[in-house]
């Protein structure tokens, strides 16, 4: 892949005022465009830097702030505050933007033949070509993904993520089917939910794997109180409007095909009575939504430092690599408020580094901000913690792109201890279009993962090998 990496079009470089009138070219690149991406970009460019902000979506906003792909009336307080947002990045000077772009590579400085001075060479597929992006710092806010949940019947048409279901439904105004099951872990669910009842679907369960908030979560509870009430009353709002179609310490056993529809089961997911008999529900489609897992592909092919909780950080979001700093949940997962204030950190300190000056003031609210937001999070997900595990059985697809079994892991065919990178020169696991992402979740222990290898994302050849120039 040399051919990759040799000249293509040049970036436009946006002017921009900075203190003393200085000018200059995107030296900050932006990679990801939601809240924590959307944030850095207006802090840095705020204090002077040019910015070349990089998304793979075409549509604006991120996964929390997903902007509708129709024109029409914002729907919601979320989405008003992310087209804002959106707005307020769109009108900044200096700020250059790339919608439906993918950053396919990701190499320290001096190991593709450049001597970049901010750490890191960027290999990125914009309009038909490959560009090789040079910037003097990068924030990396590339988000996370959604969790597999792999069961009997997790690959049938009609079972999608609880994510892809609000984007159906925000973005294009599309709900997903008519009757509704939903089950996983965590908040969204419960607001998916919601939204699609609003919307005229009939939910007919939503399966939530931890237990139901009792005595023991009180002191949590007021913890979240105190740090996030609006968030708080939001949540209680959203479980009165669910009712008695929430249920508790289930999980989703198996999906099967049934005529033109599907049956979900539950079982009961923790406890002694883990298994059980299953309660059925025979629906149009199943939404599963079991957490997310970091997108931190970049940053570990970039070598950045890692931890038990994600890529290693420090309170303004620089990683153990010179010059790149990373905002949000691909580094630990925090939610969107929290990603908005570690992008702000991060573009402040991003302009700092290069000379762009910083304001006290605006870092401390952030950081205020940033500490409340996560003692929201601790607290939240203290209550919804969950030893949940997927009832795998031998059938059960867990590489979907690859179509390998549980049984196809397992002896004879390979050891079950053997290494996730040994497992998929065997087996090609992990080969597939996702990258590894939902099959290496469910079989990684013990912090074994596949090596990140470029292109992270799928392209086609002639993006690899189209002329451009660097940056």
């Amino acid at each position: 892949g040399g051919g990759g990496l040799g000249p293509g079009p040049r970036v436009p470089r946006p002017a921009r005022a900075g203190a003393g009138g200085r000018r200059g070219p995107p030296v900050v690149l932006g990679g990801g465009a939601g809240g924590g991406g959307l944030h850095a970009a207006l802090a840095a460019s705020g204090r002077g830097a040019g910015v070349l902000l990089v998304d793979e979506r075409p549509t604006d906003g991120g996964q929390y702030y997903k902007q509708s792909a129709r024109p029409g009336p914002v729907r919601d307080a979320q989405a008003a505050e992310g087209a804002a947002l959106v707005a307020r990045v769109a009108a900044a000077a200096g700020v250059v933007w790339w919608r439906g772009a993918e950053v396919w590579g990701a190499f320290e400085a001096g190991s593709v033949g450049s001597g970049g001075s901010g750490g890191a060479v960027f290999m990125v597929r914009h309009d038909g070509a490959s560009h090789r992006i040079e910037p003097r710092r990068v924030v990396l806010a590339t988000g996370a993904y959604e969790r597999p949940w792999p069961v009997p019947g997790w690959t049938l048409p009609g079972v999608m993520t609880t994510g892809a279901a609000q984007t159906l439904l925000r973005s294009y105004g599309v709900v997903a089917g008519q009757r509704v099951l939903i089950a996983g872990n965590g908040p969204l669910n419960l607001q998916v939910a919601c939204e699609l009842v609003a919307a005229g679907a009939e939910v007919v369960a939503v399966a939530e794997a931890a237990f139901a908030p009792g005595w023991r979560q009180v002191a949590a509870l007021a913890e979240m109180a105190m740090n996030g009430p609006r968030l708080l009353w939001r949540g209680w709002g959203m479980r009165r409007q669910l009712g008695a179609r929430l249920h508790y310490g289930q999980v989703l056993r198996g999906v099967e095909a049934a005529g033109a529809g599907l049956v979900a089961g539950l079982v009961a997911g923790i406890g002694p009575v883990a298994g059980g008999p299953t309660r059925r529900f025979a629906v149009d489609v199943v939404c599963v939504g079991y957490g997310f897992l970091p997108a931190d592909e970049l940053a570990r092919a970039l070598g950045c430092a890692e931890g038990a909780a994600g890529v290693l950080r420090d309170g303004d979001g620089r990683s153990s690599l010179p010059g790149v700093f990373i905002a949000g949940d691909g580094a630990g997962l925090g939610g969107a408020p929290a990603a908005a204030c570690e992008g702000r950190l991060a573009g402040f300190a991003a302009a700092a580094d290069l000379g762009f000056g910083a304001d006290a003031l605006q870092l401390a609210s952030a950081r205020r901000a940033l500490r409340r937001h996560r003692r929201f999070q601790r607290a939240l997900w203290s209550v919804m913690a969950t030893a949940a595990a997927a009832p795998v059985t031998p059938d059960t697809l867990i590489c979907r792109c690859e179509e390998l079994s549980a049984a196809d892991l397992m002896p004879p065919t390979c050891a079950v201890e053997a290494p996730l990178n040994v497992m998929k020169r065997i087996t090609r696991l992990g080969m597939g279009r996702c990258q590894g992402r939902y099959c290496a979740a469910h079989l990684a222990t013990g912090g074994d993962r596949f090596t990140p290898r470029p292109p992270v994302r799928p392209i086609r050849i002639g993006d690899i090998v189209g002329q451009g120039d660097g940056l």
